[in-house]
């Protein structure tokens, strides 16, 4: 009978029992990978992408096959890369730690240990997979540590259609990619219950690899955009003067000065509506039509005058108010207008903030939103309400620049 995977494995492995105490060991040793350094356990409890570096070293690999599986890799390697179904060319299929990790799935399917212990066990198995791809890709697209604030900002603009926006961090979408590949419904669940056939499991391998690298490929893709456009965004703006001194200056913390301002300037169309500001938060806002703000702006500028106005004003001195203090307290370079658009627009976009002045904010936005953005799709609407605040913030810090 020629040898397989199974037979290879079980004939290496045969004293490897799968008992409690190699739970133990496998949870243990995932778990240390996850809190090695500073910058795993930022990396898997965020989600920012190129930030914090990780490496799955060979350190990892030995600590693997040494002190968890208790494991001879030598013998090991040498057996595997002679099976026929084996092709060494393919570093991730061939790849022993990869290998070894879907023949541990399949020793715990059919172990007699607890259900629960054998979900947790399962699960940790396969997200230290994920892990160890994430490393490879980490590596291989970031070379050196990405810019924080261009990570942000990547972040913020993702839609949920990305499955990163979905669960928030690297961490929860590994474990909820890791249960799905677990279930009975899923497409390798046969495979790691029989560990076998080869090509099987070669396959199931692969795809793991490229789906977590598509993901990630998504993500690398929509922060080469956002850094081109900050690039254009701090190329735009390195011209224009910001009024820093005179918010640094305002110990009272109401903002007289560019609330006053933003009053005069808005009740006069050319003077409060600049188009190369228009042009940067088109930038910063990847989604919103720059028309519409420009509509919005309009309409600000046609109704503020009216008698019965109980939006505009408000809104005004609401959104100067938090924004300036907002700023102040997080000691934000408020001269840093790049970065300025980073913070405030993560804040505006956050569905998770429920500051009472922040919610009424968005809704005075809202309600001038409702009236002139001539686009009935909820996401427009919502991103021309970021990109108007974002310009009320951008307009008052530029008061100095264009008078």
């Amino acid at each position: 009978m020629a040898a397989t995977l199974k037979t290879v494995f079980n004939d290496i492995g045969q004293d490897v029992v799968f008992n409690r105490g190699l739970v133990r060991r496998i949870i243990s040793y995932v778990n240390g990978f996850v809190t090695k350094t500073d910058d795993s356990i930022n990396f898997f409890g965020d989600a920012l992408i190129g930030v914090y570096p990780i490496r799955y070293t060979n350190d990892d690999k030995i600590m693997w096959f040494d002190e968890v599986l208790q494991l001879d890799e030598v013998a090991l390697k040498a057996d595997v890369y002679s099976l026929e179904s084996i092709d060494t060319s393919f570093k991730v299929s061939s790849d022993l730690v990869n290998l070894s990790i879907i023949w541990c799935l399949h020793r715990f399917e059919e172990s007699d240990i607890s259900s629960k212990e054998k979900e947790q066990v399962q699960v940790a198995l396969l997200s230290m997979l994920h892990y160890k791809f994430l490393s490879s890709l980490m590596s291989h697209y970031f070379r050196y540590p990405a810019d924080k604030g261009v990570a942000m900002m990547t972040y913020a603009s993702l839609s949920k259609k990305f499955s990163l926006k979905v669960h928030g961090s690297w961490g929860a979408l590994v474990k909820d990619r890791s249960e799905s590949i677990l279930a009975k419904t899923g497409i390798h669940y046969n495979t790691y219950r029989r560990f076998g056939p080869d090509g099987a499991v070669v396959y199931m391998i692969n795809d793991i690899q490229s789906r977590i690298r598509e993901v990630f490929k998504a993500v690398v893709e929509v922060f080469h955009r956002v850094r081109e456009d900050d690039a254009k965004i701090t190329t735009v703006s390195a011209s224009v003067d910001i009024d820093g001194e005179s918010i640094v200056k305002d110990k009272r913390n109401d903002y007289t000065r560019f609330r006053q301002y933003l009053h005069r300037a808005v009740g006069d169309e050319s003077t409060f509506i600049k188009q190369e500001l228009v042009d940067i938060i088109a930038k910063a806002v990847h989604t919103m039509p720059p028309d519409q703000l420009v509509n919005s702006l309009k309409y600000m500028s046609d109704n503020v005058s009216d008698s019965k106005d109980k939006v505009i004003t408000p809104l005004l001195d609401k959104t100067i108010v938090h924004a300036f203090h907002y700023l102040q307290q997080n000691k934000v370079d408020i001269t840093n207008l790049p970065l300025v658009l980073v913070k405030m627009r993560a804040i505006y976009m956050s569905s998770r903030s429920i500051q009472d002045d922040l919610v009424e904010v968005r809704e005075l936005a809202s309600e001038i939103t409702e009236d002139a953005v001539t686009s009935r799709n909820a996401s427009v609407k919502a991103s021309v309400r970021t990109g108007l605040l974002l310009y009320l913030v951008l307009r008052s810090l530029t008061m100095k620049y264009y008078d």
